[in-house]
């Protein structure tokens, strides 16, 4: 006997890995086979969003109507990556290259004195 396969297509609140919470219509996504589809509706104003999510992520489903769905949806609506977010992170980056770059670096120092930031330092009081 052949297992029949079932389309899912619901309404649901999503609980997320990494506390997160969303709302709207779930399918399951063509692509990437096996993905969980999330189509969030537009909600005051702000357009609809799709998000794909791998299932390992979801730790819970709860089937709503789609009135609930909707409601649940304008409380719970993720925000988008902003720029000044991007270029913080770039910011980030650079800094971190800067830093592994520092000139004051001379190479393997076994005792790891060079953190203190005098490698003269014997004590590694900072005197």
């Amino acid at each position: 006997m052949k297992a029949e396969e079932v389309e899912f297509g619901e309404w649901a609140i999503v609980e997320l890995f990494g506390h997160r919470r969303a709302a709207g219509h779930v399918t399951q996504a063509q692509f990437p086979a096996g993905w969980v589809r999330l189509e969030i509706p537009a909600v005051n104003g702000q357009p609809g969003i799709t998000q794909l999510y791998n299932p390992s992520a979801l730790y819970g489903l709860h089937p709503v109507t789609e009135d609930v769905a909707r409601a649940a949806a304008a409380s719970m609506r993720p925000q988008p990556v902003q720029r000044w977010e991007l270029e913080r992170a770039a910011a980030t980056v650079a800094e971190h290259v800067e830093l592994e770059r520092d000139d004051d670096y001379e190479g393997d120092d076994e005792e790891g004195d060079w953190l203190d930031g005098d490698a003269d330092d014997e004590a590694g009081d900072g005197d």
